[in-house]
């Protein structure tokens, strides 16, 4: 690469700006080409919408331009090109970004500007910006070098699933299956077959689950999707209590304005049902819609205030919040347990004692007995909403880490009502799920990796994908309850969580 002279904008590591000298990059970047001594910018403020004044960059002039790109021959802008998938360095454009933003000495680097800074110091067909993007930031903040950035799509990932994104965690991805059940649909029930997808770090959680599946295989297992709505609960005020009554009356009347207004923004938004609840002259809305393939939430959001500013033009209300906590969305709640948010999804097997005691090393009895006085009796001396299950909550994270969806619903999916009864044939168990926040298009679904899993389980739209998490769960049920019956959990745990590296 050629030396760029002292009247050059750009800064590199010993070079002059226009506003004069400025520091070198820090000794411990220009070693190892990702880390500085993090005392420049506070760690507790990376970004925030900071501003950063145009003159400052040094690359708005088209004649700095020009000498920015002049500085870099075709051999190290393809030598750049190479380096930027090394993880390890930087390279040459990279490290002047950073010494750039470093140069301004701003209380928090402007990290919204770099994409815009690369983009003048880069050829126009360069590429890889986006990932280009990503390692300046991880030198500024001072990333670890374990945490891998390569292998991600960023062009993908910025702007639209993470902010001021430095890589990624992989966690591992393990697969339970086959899961085989009957699917309750318009047409009766139809036998298909599933595969659980799951990421988590706990070993042993997979190997029970697959257990749980062993011994349903050898009965027979239903499922059926009850209820399919997602909500949105705006908070409004009126002037006084006539003013808000009034509006509840009209909104509950079945006014057809109303579900045009909500529904005119996609194709795919349903309304199933608008409820108000009066507190004084304040109006809590919950709206129930169906939302296709997707989870939903920012179609719902967006029918939400679309309504509201229709209604506010026949009635006087001030919005307060789009989102009231009526909805209720991502907290434990009475309302979804007895309502549903999301997938309503409930299942049935009947275990025969023979599978019960060849599989789960235990009998239909100690399982039930187990099972009233844990999930019943103890859930309801912990004072649980909807918490009547073993460890539904294990499986629904981990299947959702896999397959894309917001983590966040883990609070809603968490809740499960497992019942298990002794009968002539063996064990009958039955595990009902109100509230499966899932989706197969938008957020986390589109992403390569977890896209693939969603495909892998075989799941066709959102309802299936909602059953395999509810067979998922009561496989995960079934395993953990015998374990527990026969005192085999701590031993079975430290078997497969401690066991030697190969």
């Amino acid at each position: 690469m050629s030396t760029p002279t002292p009247s050059s904008p750009l800064v590199t590591p010993g070079s002059c700006s226009i506003m004069g000298e400025l520091p070198r990059v820090p000794s411990s970047l220009a070693l190892s080409q990702t880390s500085h001594t993090g005392t420049d910018f506070p760690t507790d403020a990376f970004m925030v919408g900071s501003t950063l004044p145009k003159e400052h960059l040094h690359v708005s002039n088209t004649e700095m331009e020009l000498k920015t790109r002049s500085i870099f021959t075709e051999a190290s802008l393809n030598e750049t090109y190479t380096s930027s998938l090394n993880e390890d360095h930087l390279n040459d454009i990279e490290l002047t970004c950073c010494s750039q933003l470093r140069a301004l000495n701003l209380p928090l680097p402007p990290l919204r500007k770099i994409p815009t800074l690369l983009k003048k110091l880069y050829p126009p067909t360069f590429p890889n910006l986006p990932l280009s993007a990503v390692r300046v930031t991880r030198a500024l903040l001072d990333v670890p070098h374990n945490l891998p950035v390569k292998e991600l799509d960023y062009g993908m990932v910025s702007g639209r699933n993470c902010d001021n994104c430095v890589g990624y965690v992989p966690v591992p991805v393990g697969v339970a299956g086959p899961l085989r059940m009957g699917v309750v649909g318009e047409g009766g029930v139809e036998d298909k077959e599933f595969m659980v997808p799951l990421s988590t770090t706990e070993g042993g959680l997979i190997a029970s689950i697959n257990r749980g599946l062993k011994a349903m295989r050898g009965g027979e297992t239903t499922v059926a999707c009850t209820a399919d709505k997602i909500t949105r609960s705006p908070v409004i005020e009126f002037q006084n209590l006539r003013e808000a009554v009034n509006f509840k009356e009209y909104v509950e009347s079945g006014a057809e304005d109303v579900r045009e207004e909500f529904e005119k923004g996609s194709r795919f938004l349903k309304l199933k049902e608008v409820e108000c609840k009066v507190v004084g002259r304040v109006v809590y809305l919950r709206l129930s819609g169906e939302t296709g393939e997707a989870m939903g939430m920012n179609m719902i959001s967006k029918g939400s205030e679309s309504l509201l500013q229709h209604l506010q033009k026949s009635f006087p209300f001030k919005i307060l919040s789009v989102s009231g906590n009526y909805c209720c969305d991502k907290k434990p709640s009475a309302l979804n347990l007895i309502k549903g948010r999301g997938k309503s999804i409930t299942l049935e097997c009947t275990i025969p004692e023979k599978t019960v005691k060849e599989v789960l090393k235990t009998t239909s009895g100690k399982m039930v007995k187990l099972n009233y006085y844990k999930n019943s009796i103890g859930s309801a001396l912990a004072g649980t909403v909807g918490g009547n299950n073993a460890h539904a909550a294990n499986v629904v994270a981990a299947f959702f880490l896999a397959t894309g969806q917001d983590p966040a619903h883990v609070v809603e999916g968490s809740q499960c009502i497992t019942v298990m009864e002794e009968v002539e044939t063996g064990l009958y168990i039955s595990c009902t799920l109100p509230s499966v926040c899932v989706g197969t298009v938008g957020g986390g679904t589109e992403l390569k990796a977890q896209k693939s899993m969603i495909e892998y389980s075989k799941a066709k739209g959102a309802r299936e994908l909602a059953c395999v998490v509810g067979g998922g769960v009561m496989a995960g049920e079934v395993s953990l309850v015998a374990a527990l019956a026969e005192g085999d959990l701590v031993k079975a745990h430290m078997e497969l969580n401690r066991a030697k590296k190969c």
